[in-house]
């Protein structure tokens, strides 16, 4: 068997222990528990809104200076020594792979559409041969500059990608990335509990950030995202169940269905961090680290 389709089988069948996990009537009770605590904390959400409309790009000097303060915390917290990965903004300037292949296949589609336009008055047939293609790499370059542009952390070029963001949110978002990073340094190749650990790492930066700032906005957004995850985590174990959940008009939550494996990793380091703690968190690395991580998670 293929280290491929043993790591596929260990990851479905930790996503299957998580799912029974969440049934487990202890663990409704204690998402319950949390949403009702938590869910008196929110703002409301027109003000949360109103939070994230000022946008700004930051230098690549003050992004490093947030970097620095965030991966202090979060190496603390999970008691570890990481690198530093690279930080700033994405343009199709930059001397990197991904953007000189947006900017040739900005510069072929362009050729071509003029090609097609000239061939239009010349021969038709030339510019409908020409126009499918072109149509397909132009969409293919937009999408790919989207993506590129998108905060986020590239394992290809070890950095983290920023694009503009409120002063409240980009904090939180750039220890979000860095924890991505510090799964790719550690080698934890596990996608659907990655992304719940993250969120929950950001949000614990974001409170910290708020009870230094002495302002709770900081701490707003991922309060939020945190809330209606657990709440959809919360409203499909009741659903699978057949328990009548609680009402929390403040949220807006699946009724039924499946959930996500961000909506479920969330809960389930959630779960664990209201039992154990923060903790949790760097219980789960070093579990992990000594092989006996996969079936760690809230037992």
């Amino acid at each position: 068997m293929s280290i491929k389709r043993i790591l596929n089988d260990v990851k479905n069948e930790l996503q299957l222990n998580q799912k029974q996990i969440m049934l487990e009537k202890e663990n409704i009770d204690l998402l319950e528990h949390i949403l009702v605590r938590e869910t008196k904390k929110l703002c409301p959400r027109e003000n949360f809104d109103s939070i994230n409309k000022d946008l700004k790009k930051y230098s690549k000097e003050e992004l490093e200076v947030m970097l620095f303060d965030a991966k202090k915390f979060i190496d603390n917290l999970l008691s570890i020594e990481c690198s530093t990965p690279g930080i700033g903004h994405f343009s199709i300037r930059d001397n990197s792979l991904i953007s000189k292949i947006v900017l040739m296949s900005y510069i072929f589609t362009g050729t071509n559409i003029a090609i097609a336009g000239i061939g239009a008055f010349i021969e038709p047939k030339v510019s409908l041969a020409l126009a499918l293609p072109t149509a397909l790499i132009g969409l293919w370059s937009y999408t790919s500059y989207q993506i590129a542009k998108s905060s986020g952390y590239s394992t290809f070029y070890n950095k983290i990608v920023i694009e503009p963001a409120s002063q409240l949110s980009v904090n939180g978002t750039i220890a979000h990335e860095y924890a991505h990073h510090i799964f790719f340094e550690h080698r934890i190749f596990c996608h659907k509990i990655e992304e719940g650990f993250c969120r929950g790492v950001q949000r614990l930066y974001d409170e910290k950030l708020a009870e230094d700032m002495g302002d709770e906005r900081y701490s707003h957004h991922s309060a939020w995202r945190s809330c209606i995850e657990i709440n959809n985590a919360y409203r499909w174990a009741c659903n699978k169940t057949s328990r009548k959940p609680a009402a929390f008009k403040e949220l807006r939550g699946k009724k039924n269905g499946n959930i996500s494996s961000y909506t479920l990793g969330g809960a389930i380091f959630r779960l664990n961090e209201e039992k154990y703690g923060i903790n949790s968190y760097k219980d789960f690395m070093t579990a992990y680290q000594s092989s006996r991580a996969l079936f760690f998670i809230a037992n």
